[in-house]
């Protein structure tokens, strides 16, 4: 339900920030779920380490927005009488306009690195911190996913001026020469080479990119259905390479399927670099 109902909202929110500000939504909408997932791997790693709730923050961060929704007038004129086709447009859809599919294939190849690296991260990265380095402190694996979310969300802010080509290219570079410094924590068992190569792999910004790339000559009529097809692929990319990581894990052990998910996340970023060069 908690998956039905973000899936719901965020295409929304994310479109409606975009004709709200179109220069700095881009960064909002990149920024915000990155910081989001780096305070929830260390908030829900230290309730477990002090036997804590973790969920009622969950329940209360909702409640501002259900707030300032009531006070939206957008779906409204000014008599309060509902817009036309304010009904159908709660219809889902997603569409990448004819103007904007080169831009959105030339960035598939980063975005899916980036959110299955992400996925991964989330997913197995504090059973393989335990298993490859027999460490039992409970914050070590919920510290190596919040070193991959809070370097990308500093990041992010740094590279917000650049060139969209430019920021892909970089972030496909630290994406992959992190991705192999991670894997070279695994084979070694050391955590802290584990979570420097985390970091390093976060701090490329790569979404930021993207999302600049396929936005950047919208129609604001169009922008929902992009942003609900970006947000698609990512969301994919983010939970079924995990979960095939997981299977993979009971027949081939967990270590050996994180070298071969991080090669091949390696491969897809490396990927981007010509498409990126020639986007620009």
């Amino acid at each position: 339900m908690q998956g039905f109902a973000t899936g719901a909202a965020i295409g929304a929110l994310a479109a409606g920030l975009i004709d709200a500000d179109p220069e700095r939504a881009p960064l909002v909408n990149s920024l915000t779920p990155l910081a989001g997932l780096a305070a929830g791997a260390l908030g829900s790693g230290g309730a477990r380490r002090g036997r804590t709730r973790a969920a009622a923050p969950v329940l209360r961060a909702p409640a501002p927005r259900l707030r300032g929704a009531g006070r939206d007038p957008r779906p409204c004129g000014r008599d309060g009488a509902l817009r036309p086709r304010a009904l159908a447009s709660l219809v889902p859809r997603i569409r990448v306009p004819a103007g904007a599919r080169r831009a959105f294939l030339s960035v598939l190849p980063i975005d899916i690195a980036v959110w299955a690296r992400g996925g991964f991260t989330l997913s197995l990265v504090p059973s393989l911190v335990r298993e490859a380095t027999g460490s039992a402190f409970a914050l070590a694996g919920p510290a190596v996913v919040a070193a991959l979310n809070g370097a990308g969300a500093l990041a992010i802010l740094l590279a917000r001026r650049h060139r969209p080509d430019r920021v892909v290219a970089i972030a496909a570079l630290l994406l992959a020469t992190g991705t192999a410094m991670t894997l070279a924590g695994v084979v070694a068992g050391s955590v802290t080479i584990m979570r420097a190569g985390t970091a390093l792999a976060g701090s490329g910004s790569g979404f930021l990119g993207v999302l600049r790339t396929t936005l950047g000559d919208v129609a604001p009529t169009e922008r929902a259905g992009l942003m609900a097809a970006l947000l698609t692929v990512s969301s994919l990319a983010f939970g079924l390479p995990a979960m095939a990581a997981g299977v993979a894990a009971r027949a081939y052990g967990l270590v050996p399927t994180a070298l071969g998910y991080g090669a091949g996340t390696m491969l897809l970023a490396l990927a981007s670099l010509p498409l990126a060069r020639r986007q620009r």
